[in-house]
């Protein structure tokens, strides 16, 4: 099987495409797990959902602090 440039530059426009797919999958996964997280520490910690139980769950809440990070120490 021979391919010629054509060839190859529709199928790297395929996978291009496929890659930017999977990856906004990931960032809106990602996006969700933050913000309920952020919401289930709020309802922990003061038995409702609201802002005065957000501030301090993102305060002290080193698991938080992780999925806001990426569980990159450098982004903490």
């Amino acid at each position: 099987m021979h391919l010629n440039n054509h060839d190859l530059s529709g199928e790297l426009l395929f996978l291009k495409a496929k890659a930017t797919k999977y990856a906004v999958y990931g960032v809106s996964i990602a996006s969700f797990s933050v913000a309920f997280a952020t919401l289930l520490v709020s309802y922990v910690m003061r038995g409702d959902i609201s802002v005065d139980g957000i501030m301090p769950g993102q305060k002290g809440n080193i698991a938080l602090w992780a999925l806001v990070s990426n569980g990159d120490p450098r982004h903490g």
